[in-house]
């Protein structure tokens, strides 16, 4: 994106990016944890890999454990090779599995195998966001949530506009409990990575979603806790994806042709701006800025349209009298 650009030029066409490692992705802390005994024997190709995953006869969870080291070693081109040979189409077989330990390491070879927009977009014709999204409406485990949000924070950017699954797929409520959990991980132990997903991936579903001000109202309870964890574990990654949410309920909220005090009260408005206008003297890095830009611009926006929505109401009422 542009830096030159002033924050009022952003469109949500020009937010949207293509798939890319970022660095802070990479830190051990955010990747699966699953101890298990690796037999060194074990075929390291990954023709010979995905052909034992394929066999029901196969150590699912060595498969796969063998499959994302070989993935990790091999970059991209191995998992060029590992889309080519059907890597995707039977790390989603394996989501279907009842083993938490399975589903990590699913979720985890997906996450290596997407690298581009090709692998994503076989991705979504396989359906594969629908049962990503699954798992977590059959196991609320922390890993698993961690890991899908991982994931989905990078592949949902290749859903078109008009996908089901913005309306189909998640929804406000679900998303909402996931912040209060992200939130709680992140304010207990300091590790905010999840949490930075999480608001990424409820960013985007509400620039998608076509119920517009009713799926802001999901979210909105969530807003105070976000600041405070905004403020207690200050990474740049939370910080640019905290930005970013809070512009998008802003953003919605500004575009809704039927603004009003209930939705973003003056009790919950006035906090919101007071932490972004506190976030300019913090040394930010440009793309941290940038996010936190828009959002300080589109919360003023958002509250000065409430504003004009009262006083217009009131005046209303009056000439009534």
């Amino acid at each position: 994106m542009g830096r030159d650009k002033q924050p009022q030029d952003f469109e949500e066409h020009q937010i949207a990016r293509p798939i890319a490692r970022a660095k802070w992705l990479l830190d051990p802390d955010a990747t699966t944890s699953v101890t298990e005994v690796v037999d060194i024997t074990e075929p390291k190709d990954i023709h010979s890999i995905l052909a034992n995953l394929a066999s029901a006869s196969s150590d699912e969870l060595l498969q796969l454990h063998t499959l994302n080291g070989a993935l990790r070693d091999g970059g991209h081109d191995a998992a060029e090779d590992a889309c080519r040979l059907g890597g995707i189409r039977i790390s989603i077989d394996m989501l279907k599995s009842k083993r938490p330990e399975v589903l990590e390491k699913s979720l985890e070879a997906l996450w290596l195998l997407v690298d581009d927009h090709d692998s994503c977009q076989e991705l979504i014709q396989r359906n594969g966001h629908h049962e990503i999204w699954r798992i977590l409406r059959r196991h609320r485990n922390d890993q698993l949530a961690s890991n899908v949000f991982r994931l989905m924070a990078e592949t949902l950017y290749g859903e078109s506009r008009s996908s089901t699954f913005w309306k189909d797929g998640l929804d406000g409520h679900f998303l909402s409990e996931a912040l209060d959990w992200s939130i709680q991980v992140a304010l207990s132990s300091h590790s905010s990575h999840t949490l930075g997903f999480v608001c990424d991936v409820a960013a985007l579903w509400l620039q998608r979603c076509p119920t517009g001000l009713e799926a802001v109202k999901a979210l909105l309870h969530n807003v105070p806790a976000l600041l405070q964890a905004m403020a207690v574990c200050p990474n740049n990654a939370l910080l640019q994806h905290g930005c970013r949410l809070l512009w998008a309920m802003a953003e919605v909220t500004s575009r809704a042709q039927h603004v009003h005090a209930r939705c973003w009260p003056e009790s919950l408005g006035q906090p919101t701006l007071r932490a972004l206008e506190e976030m300019k003297h913090m040394d930010l890095p440009p793309q941290v800025m940038h996010y936190h830009a828009m959002a300080l611009l589109m919360v003023k926006r958002m509250m000065v349209g409430t504003e004009d929505s009262e006083a217009k109401s009131s005046a209303s009422l009056d000439s009534m009298d």
